[in-house]
């Protein structure tokens, strides 16, 4: 795992175990804190089990089990894509992770709140929205799509900013399921959106990545590079916008 995700052992072990539910001892060595970056990494992975959670025992979520029903997203492919839903109001997420505990500065560095301009505190970026989680190509929580379930809220798509361990330019939706069929076929389908990549994977499309919102940059192309050596672009065909 370490050479062929370019990992040190330490990040090796940590993927490993999360891979197989075994939980490892977050700074277990007297006077040792946690960087701030594994402390973003946690709030992610926090954050995407509540909005995971939330869509599969909530009633508010039935609006979003309807949508993807719909959009004939089976019960499997939201599990494996880690799908979820973000419940309507200000501070749900603030009150479930205050609760783990996990620092309110921790959420905004992560992303996940926005500091209310007049300064009395934060409130939850994502409300009454269906959750994409983004992932880094060995499974770490990097940030989140939120898409719109009202079809009145503006704007449709709500991603994460960026942020110490988001770097939106060089992240591809969908990389971390699709890379051993992209190995295997030397050749990777790029699409626009999230749901496009859902769609062609359950379908058995596995090779199949989004460019997360972004146009193509020179460093995802970089990072496909390490897995295919032909790129097929499968863009929408409409006017961008």
């Amino acid at each position: 795992v370490s050479r062929v995700e370019g990992l040190t052992f330490p990040e090796s072990v940590r993927l490993l175990a999360e891979r197989v539910g075994i939980v490892l001892p977050e700074a277990d060595v007297p006077g040792e804190e946690a960087s701030e970056n594994e402390s973003i990494y946690h709030a992610l992975r926090f954050a995407a089990r509540f909005f995971h959670d939330s869509l599969g025992s909530t009633d508010e979520a039935e609006v979003a089990r309807s949508y993807l029903k719909k959009r004939g997203v089976t019960p499997e492919a939201v599990k494996t894509f880690g799908i979820g839903f973000a419940p309507d109001g200000w501070d749900h997420l603030i009150k479930a992770a205050e609760a783990a505990p996990i620092n309110v500065e921790i959420l905004e560095k992560a992303g996940l709140v926005v500091p209310r301009k007049d300064g009395s505190g934060h409130y939850d970026r994502y409300r009454y929205r269906l959750i994409f989680p983004i992932f880094s190509h060995v499974g770490k929580v990097l940030g989140f799509g939120g898409r719109i379930l009202r079809e009145d809220d503006e704007p449709k798509y709500i991603n994460s900013p960026e942020t110490a361990v988001y770097n939106k330019s060089r992240v591809l939706y969908g990389l971390y399921h699709a890379k051993n069929a992209i190995r295997s076929r030397e050749e990777v389908i790029l699409v626009e959106g999230y749901t496009d990549v859902v769609a062609l994977y359950q379908a058995g499309v596995q090779h199949v990545v989004a460019s997360s919102g972004t146009a193509l940059t020179d460093d995802q192309v970089s990072a496909l590079s390490r897995y295919a050596r032909t790129i097929v672009l499968l863009y929408d065909a409409d006017k961008a916008g």
